[in-house]
């Protein structure tokens, strides 16, 4: 867990669930995807959040509404087969099948 109030403003962030008591936040609290996306003033539909853990890299950032990509090797976390990887080096592969980057030319 981090202290994210020195990082971004307590208004954006608000307080996760639980942790009213400390002020921490931690990165599956839905708010901490959303005040990234909003400090970069950028729109996350068009992109993907990859992780390697189930509860930060998957639920974090698909509870915030960002697409999401989980490196999973050894299929234990229960997410749909679209949101697995096996490997990071299926990740280009994958980002052409969503129609996020063009093909490789040849």
């Amino acid at each position: 867990m981090t202290d994210l109030g020195t990082a971004f403003p307590r208004e954006v962030l608000g307080r996760a669930p639980g942790r009213a008591e400390t002020g921490l936040l931690v990165r599956t609290h839905p708010a901490v995807h959303r005040a990234a996306w909003h400090a970069l003033r950028a729109d996350p539909a068009p992109a993907v959040s990859v992780g390697d853990t189930y509860r930060a890299g998957h639920l974090g950032p698909t509870r915030a509404g960002v697409r999401a990509l989980l490196v999973d090797p050894h299929r234990r976390a229960p997410v749909p087969e679209e949101a697995r990887l096996v490997s990071v080096f299926a990740l280009p592969a994958r980002l052409v099948e969503l129609g996020l980057t063009p093909p490789a030319s040849s």
